[in-house]
């Protein structure tokens, strides 16, 4: 897999008083299980698949989390946690993928306009615990930017983007 294009260094982590993003590690395992299995049903949709399963454990988490760490190490992929401001409850994750990932190559794209997959430089998106809702900007895209597709990242309150010129879809949600 490519790397992730990067114009500078990756930030190493963001805190306010509502959340903390972080590189994830192994460490992780106990609170990301947790938000994890509570969002299983979500997640299951994303990933177009039965994963997470219902036997899917802490250890094994703790396994995948080690995995999406080295990638972030090695600059392939950056995978950010997101911790309740007390540091006690994951709250979701931010990724960072290079179009190429292996994961995305049985997504549905629809492709709007002119645009094409293969001209991207990266695809991110935010996943939340499915019982929390973060009153955060997502994804903010500059005002005089203009042809971006932003897909399932946020909530049209998480999204900051011209409409008129950028193309938008909200993360669906389970029975919305």
């Amino acid at each position: 897999m490519a790397d992730v294009y990067t114009k500078g260094p990756v930030p190493a982590g963001l805190e306010n008083a509502e959340f903390v993003l972080r590189p994830i590690a192994a460490a992780d395992a106990e609170k990301d299980h947790a938000a994890v299995m509570e969002s299983r049903a979500y997640l299951r949709l994303w990933e177009q698949s039965a994963w997470p399963e219902d036997d899917f454990t802490v250890d094994a988490d703790r396994d995948d989390l080690a995995g999406l760490a080295a990638r972030h190490a090695d600059g392939r992929a950056f995978t950010f946690t997101v911790l309740s401001a007390d540091g006690e409850q994951c709250l979701g994750c931010v990724y960072i993928f290079p179009p190429g990932a292996t994961f995305l190559a049985r997504a549905a794209v629809t492709a709007l306009g002119t645009d094409r997959w293969e001209d991207l430089d990266i695809v991110a998106y935010l996943a939340t615990r499915s019982a929390e809702a973060l009153a955060v900007t997502a994804v903010q895209v500059d005002a005089e930017s203009a042809r971006n597709t932003v897909l399932d990242s946020g909530t049209d309150d998480q999204v900051v983007l011209d409409r008129a010129v950028n193309a938008f879809r909200a993360t669906p949600t389970i029975g919305g």
